[in-house]
Order: C-alpha cells, then structure tokens, then sequence
C-alpha cells in the first residue's frame, strides 16, 4: 500500500484545504464531513505480478489503486450548481495524473469514476487512481 502523505500534500498544493484519509473518513460517520469540498484517500487494492526471479530473490511489480473520494455539500445559494462537482472532480484530476508518488516507479494513471451517494445535500464521487511499484529483495 501506498503511503497518504505524498497523495495528501499533492492534493493540498492543487488548492484542497480539507485532504484526509479512510481512517479520518470512518471516524466522521453518518454525520459526514462539514467541511466542501473535502476529499479522503482510500486505498482500493494491491494486485502484484509474479515474481521474475528465482533462487532466493524477488523482484514483483505492484499496482495499487486507490480512490479519491470527493464530497460536496450542495448550498441552496444562486451561486451553486451541478459543475461545481465537475470542476472539482477535474482539479483532483489534474493533480494527480502524470504526477508521480515518491515510492512509485511510474506517473499515476487515471482509472475512472462513480457515484457513491447522494445522501440529502451531500454528493459523493469516487475517482480511481492507480500506480506502479516494485518489490525488490534479496537473501
């Protein structure tokens, strides 16, 4: 698994204030975050390939994905409308693609996005990411 912190700080230098992750996300429960938008990292899966080596060494790619879970409270203000949740969406975007993890051996890559919920005035979005890692050890 990857850790938080790089994805964290890159979505906080592409302007997010409120950037936690799936622990922080359980802990608000129902009550959901008041802070919009606010934006959580959650691992989704490692996959690994086979290792190449033989003999008492490894050496395995890994992917993880990951989601960026964007939530938005909607404001009965003139001002408000469904785009807010578009540019949102395409500022996590563009912070992430091509952007590279410091533990990573590849740029991250888009994997897509999906509706989580629409709970009364809170919107919920899912943007999937992943990256490429290499477990490398020796005996």
């Amino acid at each position: 698994m990857m850790k938080f912190a790089p994805i964290v700080d890159q979505l906080k230098g592409a302007g997010f204030k409120y950037v936690e992750g799936i622990l922080e996300m359980a802990m608000l429960g129902v009550k959901g975050p008041r802070q919009s938008p606010a934006l959580f990292i959650v691992p989704e899966r490692d996959t690994a390939r086979p290792n190449t080596f033989g003999a008492g060494a490894v050496d395995q790619k890994v992917t993880d994905t990951f989601s960026v879970v964007l939530a938005v409270l909607a404001e009965s203000t003139a001002n408000m409308s469904s785009e807010v949740l578009v540019q949102h969406a395409k500022q996590i975007e563009n912070a992430l693609v091509g952007w590279k993890h410091p533990d990573a051996k590849s740029p991250c890559e888009y994997v897509g996005g999906n509706l989580v919920s629409l709970d009364g005035l809170r919107i919920t979005w899912k943007i999937t990411f992943s990256l490429s890692r290499h477990i490398r050890k020796t005996s």
